[in-house]
């Protein structure tokens, strides 16, 4: 989407430099305490915020090579990454989520947004917590006045049939948050409308957070599988927690040491001469620190399916 940088300097005045190497002219600072949901260029669906470090996990997914035909963007809601995905891919999309609420929000964004393309043809898939069983969330929508259970729902969605394989694959997993502020201040604001203590689990004991990490592991490996060989995949967290980020990604590289390797991130950090605000953590991977990047904490690791 076009839009008018001299027509509200407020906003377009001040890009984010680094980057600037990804998509020039997209993405622009703005004050920490700017209300940019009052704008009117918000309320119409010109600009939308965005976390910096958020940008760069869609960058590290390097889908502006020749080889990404297509990409799988799993724990898909709210659906900005989604978005930024779309802007630079001419292939097929996929977005999915294990909440009907979440998957709710994220197609009402995509529409507010102007992508209703990838709404309409089932680009997004709802994941059936119980069996894991993957139904095109449009159907979902259209038929769900009655309220009619999954079960009795799922039975006339067989006749569109989910991607097996992926090029792209990024799996932005649950976490605790512990790296953003502005992760937890704006995740209110996305579920509010649909009931808050609903859909969020606080990780207060150390029995929840070993699920939670359990569930990490089960989503890492999951998303390698829908990988075509050759495929990279990006996997991220907003936790500075090393059994969140790191260790996840070991137990990948330690399950498949046969076909999974780190890759390079494409993007250069500012240690090694670059301009991204990032430390390298594990060999490969990175972590935006908020004390020092100047954004939400971030942690990305690009591995490829050799």
């Amino acid at each position: 989407m076009e839009i008018d940088l001299e027509e509200s300097p407020e906003l377009f005045s001040n890009e984010v430099e680094w980057l600037g190497d990804f998509a020039r002219n997209k993405f622009f600072r703005i004050p920490k305490d700017y209300k940019l949901n009052g704008h009117p260029k918000y309320l119409n669906g010109r600009v939308i915020g965005m976390d910096a470090a958020s940008v760069a996990t869609v960058w590290a997914l390097q889908i502006d090579e020749s080889s990404a035909k297509s990409v799988l963007d799993m724990c898909c809601a709210p659906g900005m990454k989604l978005m930024v995905i779309k802007d630079f891919l001419s292939g097929g999309l996929v977005g999915t989520d294990v909440s009907e609420n979440r998957l709710r929000v994220c197609r009402n964004l995509l529409m507010k947004y102007g992508y209703t393309d990838l709404v309409d043809s089932g680009g997004l898939w709802l994941k059936n917590k119980d069996d894991g069983e993957l139904v095109p969330f449009s159907r979902i929508v259209e038929g769900s006045k009655k309220r009619k259970s999954f079960a009795k729902r799922q039975k006339s969605l067989k006749t569109i049939a989910f991607p097996k394989k992926f090029d792209r694959v990024l799996v932005d997993a649950e976490c605790t948050h512990d790296g953003s502020d502005r992760h937890e201040s704006k995740h209110e604001g996305f579920w509010s409308q649909v009931g808050t203590a609903k859909n969020r689990v606080f990780y207060n004991t150390e029995e929840k957070l070993a699920g939670l990490i359990e569930n990490q592991k089960k989503l890492i490996c999951e998303g390698f599988e829908f990988l075509e060989k050759g495929g990279l995949m990006v996997y991220s967290t907003c936790s500075l927690q090393s059994r969140q980020n790191e260790e996840v990604v070991e137990f990948l590289l330690e399950k498949f040491k046969d076909t999974a390797q780190l890759n390079e991130l494409p993007f250069k950090l500012i240690e090694d001469g670059g301009t991204v605000p990032a430390k390298r953590v594990f060999g490969k991977c990175c972590l935006f620190d908020p004390a020092t990047s100047g954004t939400s904490g971030q942690f990305i690791a690009c591995i490829r399916k050799i």
